[in-house]
């Protein structure tokens, strides 16, 4: 009986909880601060998704800088994904300074990047950014989820750059931040990163430079454009397609082969037994496959434990123009591999585009006769 009576009176204290207690308990939210090409991006996570804030790496005391908020949801299926979108999109980043008179701003994270605009005071040593969320039982209050403080700078690093000048990138990664230095108001208001004429996300902007997002579908030698007010610096960069080792160890990704070579009439025939030496994270494998040749169109296969790929080529000049599918439609790849004749080798890069996964893996192959 006693038992009863307090597994009821332990009910009944539950029940009266004010909301964002209980809400609290069941929405836990994880603070991760990471550094990324010119941006500390500090990383909120919750059972819905991420809340990510970017804020320029060199920002510091008396800076106006500009930074963006977006919502990564989670979801399986797209009714998953835009549930959790209209979740995430009900929370507020705030982001404060520490010291100072008060200029809190609050923006809300959408999918794509929401631009803020900040004015650090003097002395002031750090930003708060926080998490909030509406409390259920009113209106306009809100509670604090999470809190993450990033620091400043005491002073701002030293500017190497004339003012009509700026340093663009050599090279950058799909997708990822790029940085260019130079003078900046901090404002997005007047900035602009194109890429082959197309215009790139904005992610963050100090006195000192611009951060935006590479391209994710363009690779290789690309032309760029930085504008900051009626200053315009154009130049070339190379984008790369990022190199993310597989998660499985049946997605053969790093990998040489040998192969025989061309005969000595200098006709280029490929046909043949062939040993694929398969290499990745978790070791490497030899696996024989015989290629077949029709003119200048060449096939081939492998298969081993959990995977099963099939190979075609196209053959001009001293170039194989090959193509590589998984026949459990996880992967696909596409190069050019250039035969040598005097180190009787075929070698190239193949690039590597995954169904679900990471985008523009690159492999080097090189290919040799078979002992």
């Amino acid at each position: 009986m006693k038992r009863c009576l307090a597994l009821a009176c332990l009910l009944a204290a539950i029940a009266i909880l004010p909301p964002i207690m209980l809400q609290a308990q069941t929405t836990p939210v994880k603070v991760d601060s990471l550094k990324e090409e010119g941006l500390k991006v500090t990383k909120f996570e919750t059972p819905y998704g991420n809340l990510v804030v970017n804020l320029p790496d060199d920002m510091s005391d008396s800076d106006t800088l500009s930074g963006t908020v977006v919502a990564e949801p989670l979801g399986n299926t797209k009714e998953e994904i835009a549930s959790n979108t209209d979740t995430l999109e009900g929370y507020v980043i705030e982001v404060v300074p520490k010291k100072g008179p008060e200029r809190k701003l609050s923006c809300k994270p959408k999918s794509d990047y929401e631009p803020f605009c900040l004015s650090i005071p003097d002395i002031c040593g750090a930003v708060d950014v926080i998490v909030t969320k509406r409390v259920q039982s009113a209106d306009s209050l809100s509670e604090p989820v999470a809190t993450c403080s990033v620091p400043c700078l005491r002073k701002p690093p030293a500017m190497c750059v004339a003012p009509d000048k700026a340093i663009l990138p050599t090279k950058a990664n799909c997708g990822k931040p790029m940085v260019i230095k130079g003078k900046c108001d901090g404002k997005f208001t007047n900035s602009a990163v194109y890429v082959s004429k197309v215009k790139c996300p904005m992610l963050a902007e100090s006195p000192r430079q611009q951060v935006a997002q590479s391209p994710k579908d363009l690779t290789g030698k690309l032309e760029i454009e930085s504008v900051e007010g009626p200053r315009r610096i154009c130049g070339t960069f190379i984008n790369m397609p990022i190199a993310t080792a597989a998660k499985t160890a049946d997605d053969v990704q790093y990998m040489t082969m040998r192969t025989p070579a061309a005969p000595s009439n200098n006709k280029i025939d490929l046909s043949g037994n062939w040993i694929i030496t398969a290499k990745n994270d978790y070791g490497s494998q030899d696996v024989p496959t015989t290629l077949t040749q029709a003119g200048n169109q060449v096939t081939w296969g492998a298969s081993g434990e959990g995977y099963s790929i099939s190979y075609s080529g196209v053959l001009t000049g001293n170039s194989l123009d090959t193509t590589e599918i998984d026949s459990g439609g996880r992967f696909t790849a596409h190069g050019v591999l250039n035969y040598d004749p005097s180190a009787d080798t075929l070698s190239g890069i193949l690039t590597f585009v995954f169904a679900n996964g990471p985008q523009g893996v690159t492999v080097d192959i090189l290919m040799h006769r078979a002992r």
